[in-house]
């Protein structure tokens, strides 16, 4: 990466390249730190007598593990956008510096927008205390321990979806820039599909945990708060998966549309030329010539198949894979529990 950046990186992103950094690997460290976090938490209500020595309670599990989801999926999704950068790299017409500084840009969140999103964290833990912290929390060292976590916590996950929508402007912006299509050679073009489709994905898997926690493993299921925010992620999957490539599928219909139409010129005077050989009885080298339409008409076939969203052809399957099944479990689910309470 050149010296030459366009702006400070946010401290998420810092805490996060500290975390590379260090001797073993990230999913290992973010378990221990999810782990001490955890423990921490449980620790000072043990010294304070809020909560008995060496009980743990389990609904801080379920808010805690959001500390572990998020450290394992902005690092992924970071580590991801970088990969795709480099696949989506032959489709600019750029240099190694400014190449370089593209990849930044949408590796890193600004430390200004990193700053704003903690500061904006501290009241939003705070309104959120009395609906989802334990009383025993809610005073004392305790208190100001599980307040840090949650600001903490909440920076964190604010930042993964903020860069997140960043993302989505910037990969447009990248899909802009691409100056020549080539139909038959989309490899690069593919490189944010399995971007797109992979956050899309996440925000299902979001909404599975978040049912999991807020209404099956809880004493206080929170099913109001569980609905709103699975209505809003899944239409943030499904947008995350097709919005972000929206221009480029606009350009890619064009190009197929030019390339198709160049095609059928071409058929169509090979097939004038052939009709002009029957009727002057020319015949020496008609194999030739039906061997060249044959030629066209498969090519024609073969433009019919390419898409015009830059996905291979198994992402939207997996993508709807993704989506259905946990609904479906779901669906099932509520029947068998009504059919077991009747």
């Amino acid at each position: 990466m050149t010296s030459e950046i366009p702006y400070k990186p946010s401290w998420q992103n810092r805490f996060f390249n500290a975390m590379g950094k260090m001797p073993s690997p990230k999913p290992i460290i973010a378990i221990l730190l999810f782990l001490g976090i955890v423990f921490l938490n449980h620790l000072v209500p043990w010294i304070e007598g809020e909560l008995p020595w060496g009980k743990v309670d389990g609904n801080q599990f379920t808010f805690h593990v959001w500390f572990l989801v998020v450290f394992l999926a902005f690092d992924y999704f970071l580590t991801y956008s970088e990969k795709a950068m480099a696949i989506f790299r032959p489709a600019l017409n750029v240099g190694d510096k400014e190449y370089s500084q593209l990849t930044y840009r949408i590796i890193n969140l600004p430390n200004r927008a990193g700053w704003i999103i903690t500061f904006v964290s501290v009241p939003v833990a705070a309104i959120g205390f009395g609906t989802f912290v334990p009383s025993y929390l809610q005073s004392g060292l305790s208190f100001l321990m599980i307040f840090i976590s949650a600001v903490f916590m909440g920076s964190l996950v604010f930042s993964f979806f903020i860069n997140f929508f960043r993302q989505f402007g910037l990969i447009g912006q990248l899909y802009a820039r691409v100056k020549r299509i080539n139909i038959f050679h989309l490899n690069p073009l593919y490189a944010f599909a399995g971007f797109t489709s992979r956050t899309g994905i996440f925000l299902i898997l979001v909404g599975v945990l978040s049912y999991l926690t807020n209404v099956t493993f809880t004493a206080n299921p929170q099913i109001g708060g569980f609905l709103f925010f699975s209505t809003l992620n899944l239409a943030m999957a499904i947008g995350a998966f097709i919005l972000p490539l929206g221009g480029i599928h606009t350009r890619l219909a064009e190009e197929k549309e030019r390339v198709s139409e160049e095609n059928d010129q071409r058929l169509e005077a090979a097939y004038k030329k052939l009709h002009q050989r029957f009727d002057k009885n020319q015949l020496k080298d008609i194999t030739v010539l039906r061997s060249s339409i044959s030629a066209l008409l498969e090519l024609r076939h073969e433009i019919e198949k390419i898409s015009t969203w830059p996905w291979e052809a198994g992402t939207p399957r997996t993508f709807l894979t993704a989506l259905l099944v946990p609904m479906s479990v779901w669906i099932v689910q509520q029947v068998l529990l009504r059919n077991v309470v009747k």
